[in-house]
């Protein structure tokens, strides 16, 4: 039986890209027979972005593509990349709440 070269739900970072005001987003991650492992939602209400993990992930990451100017994150370590700011959480950390400028 043929087992995939990695886990899908660790080191995972879900990438989001121009989220319009008062709109929401989500990513699945599946596992190698096709079942879900973890949703990652993302609702956007102006500066604030709130992020909410339902299942199973081990140190997964949000990276807001092209924002760079984050004032606060409530969970998570907050760094630069080059895509934009990157939140990095702990398996233990399911939802955050991020503010930009």
């Amino acid at each position: 039986k043929e087992k995939p070269d990695y886990t899908y739900n660790d080191q995972t970072t879900f990438h989001l890209f121009a989220l319009d005001d008062a709109k929401e987003a989500e990513a699945a991650v599946h596992a190698h027979d096709g079942t879900v492992l973890a949703v990652c939602k993302i609702k956007r209400d102006g500066t604030v972005y709130k992020v909410a993990l339902e299942g199973e992930m081990k140190s997964w990451a949000v990276c807001l593509r092209n924002l760079e100017e984050v004032v606060s994150v409530s969970c998570g370590s907050l760094s630069d990349s080059p895509e934009g700011a990157l939140i990095t959480f702990s398996v233990q950390e399911k939802e955050c709440r991020i503010v930009t400028a």
